[in-house]
């Protein structure tokens, strides 16, 4: 008999006066109030939460087809109840299955619906025992009653001696040890090499760049309508517009033989958005309909304007990093030293110029060159910056960030050359800003400069590093195990925006050192080309950075996660700071700091005498783990 929860509370409220506390049987007496034959049983509906079986049928007339009065019992306290239902489906007898070679399974005894149906559940019972010279047998049994007997073929056990990973060059090998049964040995098996895993157009495994897999056919194809070169495919094309701009050619006939989602000349320009070879002026046929279209490099960048000359200069005073140039003060190559990574690589490309180099090293390519040639010697003045500022024992991540820091102190942004660019008083593609000469030589380059400059210096240390474009801007991405797990993925790094102007300064920043496609978004930055090289993975990049020559630790990383950490990194740099200062140089101090870290500036007055009232000035740029503070001190 049920009862509303108001009489449930009166007659507890009751019981709680008339009786002590102690009282063991109150709450049999208070249950008793609310009625019923069986107090346990009342008990147990109120309380419990209950979980009922299937059922008995009571009057034996309830199946799965026909309603009856059927008893329920719940599993957790027992309690019953009746009710008017049908049956669930039910065999004759739950002992007996039916099955095949894979299943068992019961049959509803009313309707023949199959139930409870599983794959077997095999036993094994050794009957012979099988060895390298003789075969086996064993029995093999189901719960459910299925049986059956198998034959063991006679096995010999060969352990691997000996393994020589495939790769997208080569084949593997695999030796092994004799049979220790009977001492029969195993022929060396020979392993298939693995097919080039192309990201950015370039084999992961290899460095092969994708163009190769059409060269041929872009040679033998293509110089008039009547021999098109036959495209099956985007990246295809976009190989087929690298190909003209690296070799100069003026055109190249290709027909679509793929599905085309626009006309010739979307379709084209899509493409064209999408080449990786240096930036240049690339035709094509500007047709709207039929297949047949042609693509070529309608004018090499001659760079023959070199920078601040024949127009304004145009950036800001520089800012001089002492963090940035303790970094890369801790190079340590001999003068002859030539152990590059890239001298590794198994492919060549003959460059005449340094878009042709940046191409080629960002391709896979190892260089060649006419000897004594001027692209030979930048090339060689190139490697003799990475003796100095680079040290063997440095991670990937470190090389990348001494090759950032060496990069914002060397050359500063010209706002001048795109100034003359955009009033037309030069073609961008003669002013040597937009060229890695500009970067190296003058010092004095946009964003084209160096990102092309940052490509070769990463790519000669066998970094895989590309440049990305677009949105009126270019800036680079790469690939790399930055924790050293194995685990190789795409980032991003800006050296133009590391060498970033603040109010009238040229400044240093590492906000986009190892960052992400999303933060470059976020700035309102997207790219066109290598849209398969995805940078997602957040990373705070200061944990795997270290100062000092002493042994890498956390006590002598770059997050400083507390002002003693602090203290002793403006101890390390302060000896450059205060000659810098002396000599009358503005600079900027960048520390990377947990974001709930109260910054004590006292520390700069009392370990760099740096006069916090004046000539210090600090900009911050927040992350999700860390907060970059920059410090602006003027002299």
């Amino acid at each position: 008999m049920k009862h509303t929860i108001s009489k449930v509370l009166i007659s507890l409220f009751v019981a709680a006066i008339a009786l002590p506390l102690s009282s063991c049987d109150f709450l049999s007496e208070i249950i008793s109030q609310m009625g019923g034959d069986d107090p346990t049983n009342q008990e147990s509906e109120f309380f419990c939460d209950h979980e009922f079986d299937d059922g008995v049928s009571v009057d034996g007339q309830a199946t799965c087809q026909k309603k009856g009065k059927i008893k329920y019992t719940c599993k957790l306290c027992g309690y019953t109840e009746e009710r008017n239902n049908y049956m669930v489906h039910t065999p004759a007898n739950l002992k007996v299955y039916e099955h095949d070679e894979e299943y068992h399974w019961h049959t509803c005894q009313w309707c023949n619906t199959v139930i409870d149906k599983e794959e077997h559940k095999m036993h094994e019972t050794v009957l012979v025992q099988y060895t390298c010279l003789s075969d086996g047998e064993s029995k093999f049994d189901c719960d459910c009653g299925y049986t059956y007997n198998a034959t063991h073929a006679a096995e010999h056990y060969f352990r691997v001696k000996d393994r020589v990973e495939p790769t997208c060059e080569h084949e593997g090998l695999e030796t092994y040890y004799p049979c220790p049964a009977c001492g029969l040995e195993k022929e060396d098996e020979v392993l298939e090499p693995l097919p080039h895993k192309y990201i950015g157009e370039t084999c992961e495994y290899c460095w092969r760049d994708m163009l190769l897999d059409y060269i041929d056919d872009f040679k033998a194809h293509g110089d008039n309508q009547d021999d098109p070169i036959s495209i099956e495919s985007e990246q295809e094309l976009i190989c087929l517009g690298n190909y003209t701009v690296v070799n100069t050619i003026y055109d190249k006939y290709f027909e679509f033989n793929y599905e085309m989602t626009g006309n010739v000349k979307q379709m084209t320009q899509a493409a064209v958005k999408k080449l990786t070879a240096a930036n240049t002026s690339v035709s094509y046929s500007g047709a709207t309909s039929g297949k047949i279209s042609f693509i070529g490099c309608k004018k090499a960048n001659t760079y023959s304007k070199k920078s601040g000359v024949d127009y304004e200069e145009s950036y800001g005073s520089p800012l001089i990093s002492p963090g940035a140039l303790c970094y890369v003060e801790r190079g340590s190559r001999s003068s002859s030293f030539d152990n590059f990574k890239i001298n590794e690589r198994h492919n060549e490309l003959k460059v005449d110029s340094s878009d042709e180099l940046f191409y080629a090293v960002s391709h896979g390519y190892k260089p060649t060159f006419e000897d004594g040639s001027d692209i030979e010697k930048l090339y060689k003045d190139m490697k003799g910056v990475l003796r100095e500022i680079i040290d063997d024992d440095m991670s990937d991540v470190e090389k990348l960030y001494s090759i950032m820091c060496w990069s914002t102190e060397h050359a500063v942004y010209d706002n001048g050359a795109v100034s003359a660019s955009d009033a037309g008083l030069y073609s961008w593609t003669d002013i040597r800003a937009w060229s890695v000469e500009g970067f190296f030589y003058d010092q004095k380059c946009i964003c084209d400069a160096f990102s092309k400059a940052y490509a070769i210096f990463a790519g000669i240390e066998g970094i895989r590093c590309v440049q990305v474009s677009g949105s009126s801007h270019a800036w680079n991405k790469v690939y790399i195990d930055a924790e050293g797990k194995g685990e190789y993925e795409w980032f991003i790094i800006d050296p133009t925006f590391a060498n970033a102007t603040l109010n009238q300064y040229e400044t240093s920043s590492s906000s986009d050192f190892l960052n992400t496609d999303q933060y470059k978004a976020d700035e309102h930055y997207y790219y066109d080309n290598y849209c398969d090289c995805i940078a997602t993975r957040e990373l705070n990049p200061f944990r795997l950075l270290h100062y000092g020559n002493g042994k890498k630790s956390t006590s002598n990383d770059f997050f400083l996660q507390t002002n003693g950490e602090v203290s002793n990194y403006l101890t390390y740099i302060a000896p450059t700071v205060k000659k810098l200062h002396s000599e009358k140089k503005d600079q900027i101090i960048e520390l990377c700091i947990p974001n709930d870290l109260k910054f004590d500036s006292n520390l700069l007055m009392t370990i760099l005498g740096m006069n916090i009232s004046s000539g210090y000035q600090f900009t911050e740029s927040p992350f999700a783990s860390y907060t970059l503070r920059s410090i602006l001190y003027l002299a």
